[in-house]
């Protein structure tokens, strides 16, 4: 596991005080989730797999994290946490009259995004070799500016339907339909350390959207 991993000699050996356990025993109930496939059912994640010793461990670990959509963060108390593997409904609301500034770009018109996922994983069945999946196309944006290819290799997910999840979770995250920065006044504060904040800013469309927040400079303060 990810855990395992940080903490092993032949990892990133960390030591067991650098680590937030309690959100490592949070993402575990995640991933023994049970969740549907063709025929019946299964973990949600699993990870199998080999790694060499010559490789460097930070690889190895972004490998272990792709299984499972996982991110290591380092919290408030400065321990390295684990997050992700599903949708985190907001908590924090980020109002109008806190914004500032914001320089926000439609993500879906981006012309360097990729609208066509091929995906492989490991096959059991096919003796351990690399098997690609049905690739994942957004139809819409293709019709729009032709196919732009993008591979994901997930070496160590070791059934296709975990595959496929993973692919449109991938998708929908490389492939926002808006993106970009704001700047705040202080009670956006709040949203530090959140996963997720929902943002209400008067020029979007429909006013509002959930947004997943992917870092935070205090600068400005």
């Amino acid at each position: 596991s990810d855990l395992d991993y940080l903490r092993h000699r032949d990892g990133m050996r960390r030591p067991l005080a650098q680590i937030d356990l309690a959100s490592f025993e949070d993402f575990a109930g995640i991933c023994a989730e049970t969740v549907p496939r063709r025929g019946g059912t299964e973990a949600r994640y699993r990870l199998w797999g080999v790694y060499e010793f010559s490789e460097e461990p930070a690889n190895v670990l972004t490998r272990m994290c792709a299984t499972c959509d996982a991110t290591l963060y380092q919290g408030p108390s400065g321990k390295i946490g684990i997050r992700g593997g599903k949708w985190v409904a907001p908590l924090v609301n980020i109002p109008t009259d806190i914004i500032t500034k914001a320089a926000l770009t439609q993500g879906n018109d981006k012309l360097d995004v990729y609208n066509r996922l091929k995906v492989s994983f490991t096959e059991p069945n096919a003796f351990f070799q690399p098997t690609e999946l049905e690739a994942l196309d957004d139809l819409e944006s293709q019709a729009k500016i032709g196919v732009i290819d993008q591979t994901l290799d997930l070496q160590m997910v070791p059934t296709p339907s975990q595959a496929a999840r993973l692919a449109k979770i991938r998708m929908a995250k490389d492939n926002p339909l808006w993106k970009g920065s704001l700047s705040t006044h202080l009670p956006a504060l709040d949203a530090l350390g959140e996963q997720t904040v929902s943002l209400v800013y008067d020029p979007l469309p429909d006013g509002g959207e959930p947004f997943m927040a992917t870092a935070a400079d205090l600068s400005g303060f």
